[in-house]
């Protein structure tokens, strides 16, 4: 419990500053009226909470600006990246004259570059304030200060190092991938597996946004989870807890991570896994919730700028939720594992909506349905994928029957949501919504998943036992 304060203190102080100090302090000073808490613990909690706002502050937008819009010859490093679009490439790169700042670059389809590597860029480089609100978003959702759009590139020096060996990887893997099976299955497959999902076609590609389920080929928890499981299924119980095997599973862990680029959601997904891990080393079973706060607290302390992405929120309120109806799920016994999965599902669907309402301005009314339906798939394409594209690196020949479940679950998931966009409901737009507006929609959701867990009941139940007490 204490662990869960500390990281909901911090967390809250950064994102919220005075009024969430001010609401923990007079929290903190009723249970402490009460005697319920020391005085040990108020100063801790009120420590993580000014520390927090005080991080954010010392973070906050507002700095000078380094880029200028206009026309921009020169060089930039590739931080992260390629990725295919359906008119060229993407990724993200630093100048190579040290100006600060990143910038989400878009390129023609070939050469393709890697991790590290020096190029030399003709194009136009955009201002946030310059773009859509779409545009905005792709830009906060990759932690770029603008956009270059470079109609003329060239390779000038190769990078070298871990890092971009690890980024040849990926490109092989998603070339074999797409190689495998045709269109939209092997480009689903490549997003699956490397988060590169850019041959999609454009209807495919409308058909996952407008039933919300882009994020499956957006690397994130799901991921990490299937790889604990593979680690958990080929060591037995004492390999667990033995020292070379959490070192083992750790280097593979953060090999992948560096390997589909380190953005926010894989970051504190992998923080995640290596801490069950070492978890179970030791013989102690984390418990999720508290573990997951803590890790984001630690991750916005030494990455603050993830705290403002698109991927940071949505994926910490979809794994909190997740891990909340799943635990409350297994308190109270008589579910079954299909109805906790399809709710745990639901719960992770439920509290996205706030952010995307808050962030991008619309809703999909479908993605509840669809997730239903399309994360059970993903989630068993996922490792069929990734085993079956390491042999297929050493001959497309082997690489089809290797493939051939994966192949087959990715094409049943294009299908259904291409089906079920053209049957349901598509996205409401809602603009710019209101405080009040987005406070409720907030309410809404979040009461229902704790409807959802039972932890509704308990706190309702708590909360008169306390007034009744005071």
């Amino acid at each position: 419990m204490a662990g869960m304060a500390i990281g909901i203190a911090f967390l809250s102080g950064f994102g919220f500053g005075l009024a969430a100090l001010a609401v923990t302090a007079g929290l903190l000073a009723l249970a402490r009226a009460r005697s319920e808490v020391s005085f040990t613990f108020v100063g801790i909690i009120l420590f993580a909470s000014v520390g927090g706002a005080l991080l954010a502050r010392s973070t906050a937008d507002g700095g000078p600006t380094y880029w200028a819009h206009g026309d921009f010859q020169g060089t930039i490093r590739v931080v992260n990246g390629p990725y295919l679009t359906a008119s060229g490439q993407r990724l993200t790169a630093e100048a190579g004259d040290s100006t600060p700042g990143t910038l989400c670059v878009y390129l023609p389809s070939a050469p393709r570059p890697r991790a590290g590597d020096l190029l030399s860029v003709r194009g136009v480089v955009t201002l946030p304030k310059d773009l859509s609100q779409i545009g905005r978003a792709a830009l906060q959702a990759r932690d770029c200060d603008a956009q270059l759009w470079a109609g003329q590139f060239a390779i000038v020096e190769r990078g070298t190092g871990v890092r971009s060996i690890l980024s040849g990887v990926r490109l092989t893997l998603s070339d074999v991938l797409m190689r495998s099976a045709p269109g939209d299955t092997g480009a689903l497959m490549s997003g699956l597996v490397t988060g590169d999902d850019g041959a999609l076609s454009e209807e495919s590609r409308a058909a996952f946004l407008g039933t919300g389920t882009t994020h499956i080929t957006a690397i994130s928890g799901a991921n990490f989870a299937v790889l604990m499981l593979l680690l958990g299924v080929m060591a037995s119980g004492a390999m667990r807890r033995s020292t070379w095997f959490v070192v083992a599973g750790t280097g593979l862990i953060w090999a992948y991570a560096f390997m589909v680029g380190l953005q926010p959601s894989v970051f504190r997904a992998a923080l995640l896994a290596t801490a069950v891990l070492i978890g179970r080393m030791i013989g102690r079973l984390p418990d999720l919730l508290t573990l997951t706060l803590l890790l984001a607290s630690f991750q916005i302390l030494v990455r603050p700028n993830d705290f403002q992405t698109l991927a940071f929120q949505l994926s910490l309120a979809a794994t909190i939720a997740l891990i909340v109806v799943f635990d409350g799920s297994e308190r109270q016994g008589a579910r079954g594992a299909l109805i906790t999965v399809g709710l745990s599902v639901l719960a992770a669907q439920l509290a996205t909506i706030p952010v995307l309402a808050a962030r991008i301005g619309s809703i999909s009314l479908t993605s509840l349905i669809a997730n239903l339906v399309v994360a059970p798939l993903a989630n068993l394409a996922f490792p069929f994928a990734l085993i079956g594209s390491l042999p297929a690196v050493a001959s497309d020949a082997i690489g089809v029957p290797t493939l051939a479940p994966a192949s087959l679950f990715s094409w049943l998931m294009v299908e259904l949501v291409v089906l079920l966009e053209r049957a349901l409901p598509g996205t409401v737009v809602l603009g710019h919504p209101t405080r009040g507006a987005l406070v409720t929609i907030g309410l809404i959701c979040w009461t229902t998943v704790f409807w959802m867990s039972g932890d509704l009941r308990r706190m309702a139940r708590y909360g008169l036992n306390w007034i009744k007490a005071w």
